[in-house]
């Protein structure tokens, strides 16, 4: 089990809303393509750079950054960093912020943004 979503405040747990996840840790991840668009619009760019996976991990996160980062060995290897996505009604905000941890990346997915819609 892992509790997440503690909200409020108070002492003594008044006011606190606790979320049970239960997750298999070692449940293989499937890979799912960018969401479905609406007719005539384009998938964001941001689908360039992260990739949505289920079942959701144990924090609820569905979307796992593929980035290319040097690590502290000096080795390239994935972001790997997840997000929690609500779905395409949720639009890709939160992805964009998580993207401003690569600016090269965030750079290049606003100026893809802007000229996919001209």
């Amino acid at each position: 089990y892992d509790y997440d979503g503690a909200r409020g405040g108070g002492g003594g747990g008044q006011g606190c809303e606790l979320v049970a996840v239960i997750s298999d840790p070692n449940a293989p991840r499937e890979y799912l393509p960018a969401p479905p668009m609406r007719k005539g619009h384009q998938p964001s760019p941001v689908w360039n750079y992260l990739m949505r996976f289920a079942p959701a991990n144990h924090k609820g996160h569905n979307i796992e950054c593929f980035v290319i980062v040097r690590g502290e060995d000096g080795i390239p290897h994935p972001c790997g960093c997840t997000i929690k996505w609500g779905g395409p009604s949720s639009g890709t905000a939160n992805l964009l912020t998580h993207l401003k941890k690569h600016p090269e990346e965030h750079q290049e997915c606003l100026h893809a943004s802007r000229h996919s819609s001209v």
